[in-house]
Order: structure tokens, then C-alpha cells, then sequence
């Protein structure tokens, strides 16, 4: 039986959902199955899912791409009567020969947008979308989002066109039903039905989501078509499976339409998403960091690093706060804020509750737009080159298990330290010393013990002392600057 650490790393979106090309192999996207109930009230499973699937069905539609790929020199320029052609035919005599996918989507407004997965439709040269009665349209690309998997296109119609509408997935419970409709290897119009089996599941390392889980049958080709609730309202859009084999296991995902909805009006109004900034790298606050941080272990996330003139500095926020609350909503994991600033509008004023040494104190902060160019942007523009030469250590410290040297001229040269960052350089770390496998490498420059900054080793082994004399718990806490970021590290020097 996988763990869910286990399966985690199996779970695969697949770019084209249903490749005809051999030897191109993806597994796909599938997730749940949408029902809506006609009539006065909410279905329900004892009375069948028929009169919510025949009024939604219209609305879900198939996504067709076509995309050109290199051929093999050994498949260019076959015979007219070679039956290699129906598979390797090179159309333009460039080398190259376009492939078809599948994947699902479903139309939101009745003039023809319609909401996928981005890999649904990544790399495509022809985009054409089938409805239910089988008309087939070609569709454009109005704007996609690689952080949440989505992405908008537009079809012209010469009528009206049947369409869904997005929920609220914040009233979700977990054991609440579902039901997809999707086009499950290419076969359109499938149905499946399953419950809520969790919520705000973290699947990706990457991005601002987490997600809706559900047992209801997941398989290749559903991959951006609706989940449903029983009022027949969208509250996720299909996007991942955990599986060993690629097959459903009755573990999939779909994106919150709490998210969806505003990245999808942006993509329709500007065609990328504006997304929330405020200029901070945050931490899980750890037992030993909350310690530290005068803080209880749940309070919130640490800030380990606050971008010079962004938002937060502007706004007061420190390096060492703890954000307990942020626009109102607690927080209690690192993704939680992250994605709470992501959804947030520029210039918008938000409330923010922290603790600083143990005390409350509220900030008031304005959003900033996060811009290309800033994503993944730490202290330097970019990551920081291999260090390469070996350091020779001024003196030992005993207590932390590091030995230590001067930030000299050569050093940071050497080391292609920024001038901005000032502290003492770690030479080595001692095996089985204090700080022996908390993260600390060589190279890494201590900026601050305590919250007190240092420049010279002594700085740092006066600053433990005290930390030892005064009692602390036996931690200090070290602000390290390694690879172009700063992190905070509790290590603990208690006496044996």
C-alpha cells in the first residue's frame, strides 16, 4: 500500500492527454464527474445522478489538439502508398508531422469561453473543441497559467451555447458527493461519481493551489473537464491523479474553483494572470524556531527575509516576525499565505497580524503586483555560483560545531558574496557537533545570532555565551544568507 508521501511523487498531468504518436508516453489527468439535478432542489445519490448529467452534459466538451513534432529521418518523405503515412505523414515536407490529443473542458459563458488544463493544451498548433450534439469549432487561446494548470479559449458561435457556472469550493465537506463528465480516452460525455475524500491537499511543490481530492474515476482524457457538486455548480476543475501504474486508483485532484475563478478572469480580461506580492521568503515555524522566535509552535509562519523597498518592508514587516493573520484569515502554513497574497488585487490595503519578541502587533500593508521578472527572485538576481574554494578556519567553535572565519575581501570574492550581506563565514561543520545535519554548509555566511548581527567569529561565540548564560532553552537562533537566501536555523548548545 503507497503512502500518500509515496504516491506523491507519481502524480503526473500529463501535457497531451491522449497522444497517438509512438513513443510518446503521458499519463493523464482525470477527475471527477459532474451531476446537476433539474428541478427544485439538490440531487441526491438515492435518486441517480439522470437529471443533473442531462442538463450539464451540453455544457462539457472535448478538447482536440494538434501538434507538430520532428520525425525520424527514416519516416520522411514515405511512399504515397507506404500505411506508414496515416501515422508518420510529413504534411508541409519539413520533417515534421502533426499528432492529435485529448483532454476535456467545459463552456462558462454562452458565447463561447471555455475553461481547461493547461497541459491540456501546451505546445498546441490547432486547438478544435467537440460539444455534446457533435459540432466541432475551432477554438484560440485567450490566455493560460502554468501555476495553477489553467487555461481559457474562445470559440465563435453561431448561436448561444449551454453553460455551466462556477460554486463556491470553500462550502465543500469533506464526504460531500461529486460528479464529472469528461472525455475519459476519448470517449466524450463519460460520467463518474464519487465524494469529497479531502481538502486542501498539497500535491505540488511548485504554484499557489492546493486541491480537492476525490475518489470519483480519474483516468486518461478528463484532464481539465468539471467536478461538480449537487446543485450542478463547477467547484473544481479535474487536473491530477495519484497513481503507481498511471491508472485510476480513486485518488484524484481537482483545482478549487475558489482559485480558478479569478485566475480565469484574468485570462480572459489581459490574458495572464496579476498576481499578489509582498516581498518576503517565509519559513515553517518549527518547534525550535518558534521557540526562538518567542512564539507558540502554531502560531503562524516566520519571515526569514523581507526584499529591500518591497511592499512588506515598506509596511513595517520584519525579519524574525511570526504572521499569525493575514487579511483577516489565520494562517498556519507557509502555502496558506503564499496563496492568500497571491489572490490578493494590487494596491489593496490588508491587515496583518504578527508576533514580534512574543508581543502582537498589527500591520497595515499594500499589496504590490508580482512581476515576471521577480518570481523565485531572492536577495540576488539569481542563484548564487558552486563555492569552490576551501576556507581555512580562524578559530573553532566548540559549542555550535562550526569552524568560523572572517567575511574578508578575499572571501567574499572567492565566494561571490553580495555587498549588501555582511557576517561571519562557516569554513566547516564539525561531525557530530551542535550544528552537524541542520543544513548549515560550508560556505554559508551567519548574518545575525539572536537577532543580534555579527562580524567577526568572536561576535559569534560572545553571542552563544550569553544565549548559555542567560538560559534560552538551550537554542540559539542563527540568520544564515546561503545560495542568494536567508534562513533561520535553531540549533541548541545546552550543555551535555
Amino acid at each position: 500500500m503507497f503512502s500518500i508521501g509515496e504516491m506523491t511523487r507519481q502524480v503526473q498531468a500529463n501535457r497531451n492527454d491522449f497522444p497517438s504518436l509512438p513513443g510518446v508516453g503521458f499519463v493523464v489527468v482525470a477527475l471527477s464527474l459532474l451531476v446537476f439535478l433539474g428541478g427544485a432542489g439538490p440531487a441526491r445519490a438515492a435518486d441517480g445522478f439522470g437529471n443533473l448529467v442531462h442538463r450539464l452534459s451540453p455544457a462539457v466538451v472535448n478538447i482536440t489538439i494538434r501538434q507538430k513534432q520532428s520525425l525520424p529521418e527514416k519516416f520522411r518523405n514515405l511512399p504515397e502508398d507506404s500505411p506508414l503515412r496515416e501515422f508518420f505523414d510529413d504534411e508541409e515536407g519539413e520533417g515534421r508531422a502533426m499528432t492529435s490529443a485529448l483532454g476535456s473542458g467545459f463552456v462558462i459563458d454562452p458565447s463561447g469561453v471555455i475553461v481547461t488544463n493547461n497541459h491540456v493544451i501546451d505546445g498546441a498548433d490547432e486547438i478544435s473543441v467537440v460539444f455534446a450534439d457533435g459540432e466541432t469549432l475551432d477554438a484560440t487561446l485567450l490566455g493560460h497559467d502554468e501555476n495553477t494548470d489553467l487555461a481559457v479559449l474562445k470559440v465563435d458561435s453561431s448561436h448561444p451555447l449551454p453553460s455551466v457556472h462556477f460554486g463556491n469550493s470553500d462550502d465543500l465537506r469533506v464526504g460531500d458527493w461529486v460528479v464529472a463528465i469528461g472525455n475519459p480516452f476519448g470517449l466524450g460525455g463519460s460520467v463518474t461519481s464519487g465524494i469529497v475524500s479531502a481538502l486542501h491537499r498539497a500535491i505540488y511543490t511548485r504554484g499557489y493551489t492546493d486541491f480537492i481530492q476525490t475518489d470519483a474515476a480519474i483516468n486518461k482524457g478528463n484532464s481539465g473537464g468539471p467536478l461538480f457538486d449537487m446543485q450542478g455548480h463547477v467547484i473544481g476543475i479535474n487536473t491530477a491523479i495519484i497513481s503507481p501504474s498511471g491508472d485510476t486508483v480513486g485518488i484524484g485532484f481537482a483545482l478549487p474553483s475558489s482559485t480558478a475563478k479569478a485566475v480565469v478572469d484574468d485570462l480572459i480580461h489581459f490574458g495572464e494572470v496579476h498576481r499578489g506580492w509582498l516581498g518576503v521568503r517565509v519559513l515553517p515555524l518549527t518547534r525550535d524556531l518558534a521557540h526562538a522566535l518567542q512564539a507558540p509552535p502554531d502560531a503562524g509562519v516566520a519571515i526569514a527575509n523581507v526584499m529591500v523597498h518591497g511592499p512588506a518592508q515598506e509596511g513595517g514587516l520584519r525579519v524574525g516576525d511570526v504572521v499569525t493573520s493575514y487579511d483577516g484569515m489565520p494562517v498556519g502554513e507557509v502555502r496558506d499565505l503564499l496563496r492568500r497574497i497571491a489572490e490578493t488585487r494590487a494596491r489593496k490595503r490588508v491587515e496583518v497580524e504578527i508576533l514580534r519578541q512574543g508581543k502582537p502587533v498589527a500591520l497595515w500593508l499594500t499589496v504590490g503586483e508580482l512581476q515576471r521578472d521577480e518570481a523565485g527572485k531572492g536577495e540576488t538576481d539569481g542563484a548564487e555560483p558552486e563555492k569552490k574554494t576551501k576556507l581555512k578556519p580562524v578559530a573553532p567553535d566548540e559549542m555550535l560545531g562550526l569552524d568560523l572565519v572572517s567575511l574578508t575581501p578575499e572571501v567574499r570574492s572567492a565566494h561571490h558574496v553580495p555587498l549588501q550581506v555582511n557576517g561571519v563565514v562557516v569554513a566547516a561543520v564539525a561531525n557530530g557537533g551542535a550544528a552537524d545535519g541542520k543544513g548549515i554548509r560550508a560556505g554559508d555566511v551567519i548574518v545575525e545570532v539572536n537577532r543580534e548581527a555579527v562580524d567577526e567569529p568572536d561576535d559569534v561565540r560572545r553571542a552563544v555565551r550569553e544565549a548559555r548564560r542567560r538560559g534560552d532553552g538551550g537554542k540559539v537562533l542563527l540568520r544564515i544568507y546561503s545560495n542568494g537566501r536567508t534562513r533561520f536555523f535553531a540549533i541548541d548548545v545546552s550543555p551535555s
